[in-house]
């Protein structure tokens, strides 16, 4: 039991929009974005070990945030002259209750009029039976090519 926990990876994405024109200045804050994704991820109980972010200028104003967790990643985009977030969550491991919690707790905390989320569990060693047809196929490397 123990070999196929392992052999999970929890993959979420949500887009979150229609902020109102005076609520998506927060989605332009650095600071604000930065401890709304920290703070939801502690809620959550995932285990942070670093971040990165960045605040554009010149054009487009949003922010893009990063935090290493103790499963793979989760980060944020934002796009606050389009009213729009997207943030994604990528763990290994059983972790569905914890990235579910921490989506939540970033839908809460920036009350939003709409979000969505798309799950995905792949199971890498029944690769590439359980492929969620959501994805699209980018390139395939035929055998007679190998080395």
């Amino acid at each position: 039991m123990g070999d196929v926990i392992r052999d999970i990876y929890e993959h979420d994405t949500c887009l979150i929009f229609g902020f109102e024109p005076d609520e998506s200045g927060k989605l332009a804050d650095l600071d604000h974005m930065t401890h709304t994704l920290r703070i939801s991820l502690d809620e959550a109980g995932i285990d942070v070990f670093g971040d990165l972010s960045h605040k554009f200028t010149g054009g487009g104003e949003g922010v893009t945030a990063c935090n290493i967790i103790g499963a793979s990643c989760a980060d944020i985009h934002t796009w606050p002259e389009n009213g729009i977030l997207i943030l994604r969550c990528f763990a290994c491991g059983d972790k569905e209750h914890q990235v579910k919690a921490f989506i939540s707790s970033m839908v809460t905390r920036l009350h939003p009029t709409i979000a969505y989320s798309i799950s995905d569990r792949l199971i890498p060693s029944k690769m590439p039976k359980n492929i969620p047809a959501t994805w699209t196929l980018l390139h395939e490397r035929s055998n007679a090519h190998r080395h």
